[in-house]
């Protein structure tokens, strides 16, 4: 077959759907997640990750914390790239599929914009990166990132800064690793060491720097461009958000969260185009049978991930400057990606809190939160 997106009945892409998905997503999911990226995630581990590290799984009636901790926080660059791979190929198609996702010649594409985006965080937080412990490899067993097994490498050895990133090789004797210094004042994990940059970068050095240094940028400039270009609405002083922690390989397969305002009888059929829909949470989760070791060994991941309701509730006259969005105003539809069939959401989510930002202050510095309520679990 040929790459597909969004197939049809005669597993034919459909490509008014597809960017359909795309631009509706732009909206709803991108634009503001990219913009609570820039503006409120400082480490990397929570940029980097979308997992909870306060979700403890309950397995034979005892609380285990799961291997699978990570350190999600608002949103994170595996949220935004999980959306894309869900939009581009829609139901069947190969970039909805983990497995298959590389045969679709965008899939490269859309990873080059990934290293992008990871490319200006890094220049707006140049000393953000793993603790001491991680790069070292010291530290309790439970706390180290332990290695599940590649091409290369065998499973369960723990994963430090001089670990080998084979097969890329930096000669015929070396391959490149995390750490990567040449010397004392070139970082590999600066684009600009490996030969290239991007535009955004190249617009805010601070001549005054050390050029060869990863601190060479004017850093808060860099940010304040960002964050203007993807915030949302410029023009209101409150923002709202929904966060999410949900079962990653719950539903057997890849699956989207859509979150719907004020329309009780919300279903898989719902448009994405209605003014009560507000957005989605894109789960990119390989199928039950599938072959991926770190997969299996993970049953109990999870996701955590956003969506911005700042849009919907301004086209349903919601006041954004109170208190005025009720928990039961929400409603999710969770649809399997693959077979568009709805599932049972309160068997995939395990809790969704509401949070207001006030943003007025024209000190991005001094923006704030404020956790208004839980809406899953119910705390009525």
């Amino acid at each position: 077959y040929a790459t597909v997106r969004h197939p049809d009945t005669n597993y034919v892409s459909n490509q008014d759907g597809t960017s359909l998905a795309v631009v509706t997503s732009c909206n709803t999911t991108y634009r503001p997640s990219l913009y609570q990226l820039f503006n409120y995630v400082k480490s990397w581990r929570q940029f980097s990750n979308h997992g909870d590290p306060n979700y403890v799984a309950i397995v034979d009636g005892k609380e285990v914390k799961p291997l699978t901790e990570s350190h999600g926080h608002y949103t994170s660059i595996e949220v935004i790239h999980d959306g894309v791979h869900s939009d581009l190929g829609g139901s069947g198609g190969h970039m909805s599929n983990p497995d298959i996702a590389a045969f679709d010649p965008i899939f490269f594409l859309h990873h080059c914009n990934v290293d992008r985006l990871i490319a200006i965080w890094q220049a707006i937080n140049p000393n953000a990166w793993l603790d001491e412990a991680d790069l070292k490899g010291s530290g309790p067993l439970d706390k180290k990132i332990i290695n599940e097994g590649t091409f290369t490498q065998k499973p369960g050895v723990p994963l430090t800064e001089d670990t080998p990133l084979a097969p890329f090789r930096k000669s015929e004797t070396e391959f490149w690793t995390s750490k990567g210094f040449d010397n004392f004042l070139v970082h590999y994990r600066d684009v600009v060491a490996l030969g290239y940059t991007y535009c955004e970068l190249k617009d805010h050095i601070d001549p005054s720097k050390d050029p060869k240094s990863c601190d060479r940028y004017k850093s808060e400039e860099l940010k304040k461009y960002v964050v203007d270009l993807y915030r949302p609405n410029v023009h209101v002083q409150n923002h709202w958000q929904l966060t999410a922690t949900v079962k990653k390989n719950a539903a057997g397969g890849p699956y989207v969260l859509r979150v719907f305002i004020d329309i009780d009888h919300a279903d898989e059929h719902t448009s994405t185009h209605s003014p009560n829909f507000a957005g989605q949470i894109s789960i990119f989760a390989r199928n039950k049978n599938t072959q991926c070791a770190n997969c299996k060994a993970h049953p109990d991941a999870v996701v955590h991930g956003s969506v911005d309701l700042t849009n919907c509730m301004q086209a349903l006259n919601i006041d954004l400057n109170r208190n005025s969005l009720n928990p039961d105003q929400i409603k999710f539809v969770a649809i399997g990606t693959n077979n568009k069939k709805r599932l049972i959401w309160e068997d995939l989510v395990i809790k969704a809190d509401l949070f207001k930002y006030d943003e007025s202050a024209v000190d991005h510095k001094k923006w704030s939160k404020t956790h208004v309520s839980s809406v899953y679990p119910s705390r009525n």
